[in-house]
């Protein structure tokens, strides 16, 4: 997906930029490694202008200020300071975090959200935004009804199997 944004980037930017392997990776995503991950090609005649446009991407030079910006103006809890940033966990991390959901919803249990955490650059205080739970609330009604849907089908189609079965042969 980082590819794609890029590439929209240098193309507003005048550069044409193509994208390579990212349909091989689509289709198989364990050949990534194999195949150095998603590319962006650029003509020689722009590869500096290329770099330059990546290097302001990476300095924030295109971030979303205002109302258009996804994240809210957050300061510390602790000593009320402005100067704060997230906090990036690992790829490693966000892979547990998968997995785990993916556990759990195997079980029925939602995962839905995750916390957003800061870290203060004046005292280092680590909090997380307060939200309002209201459609996380919702979502978990929600999940808990279609487990009771899942588990009334599973009853029914269990004492119909028996029914069957005494029709059929005369003993459970």
């Amino acid at each position: 997906m980082d590819a794609y944004i890029v590439k929209g980037r240098l193309e507003n930017e005048g550069i044409p930029a193509y994208i390579i392997d990212s349909y091989f990776i689509d289709l198989d995503w364990t050949h990534s490694i194999a195949l150095g991950g998603v590319k962006i090609h650029v003509p020689d005649a722009y590869r500096d202008q290329a770099i330059a446009v990546i290097d302001d991407i990476e300095a924030g030079d295109y971030s979303l200020t205002g109302e258009l910006a996804k994240e809210e103006q957050t300061s510390c809890d602790k000593c009320d300071a402005s100067n704060v940033h997230s906090i990036d966990f690992s790829w490693k991390f966000s892979l547990s975090i998968v997995m785990l959901a993916i556990t759990l919803s195997l079980v029925i249990i939602p995962f839905p959200y995750t916390r957003r955490y800061y870290q203060c650059e004046n005292c280092r205080h680590v909090f997380a935004v307060k939200k309002d739970y209201s459609t996380l609330i919702s979502l978990l009604v929600s999940m808990l009804l279609f487990a009771l849907t899942l588990l009334t089908f599973w009853v029914l189609i269990y004492i119909v199997t028996y029914v069957v079965q005494y029709v059929t042969t005369g003993r459970l």
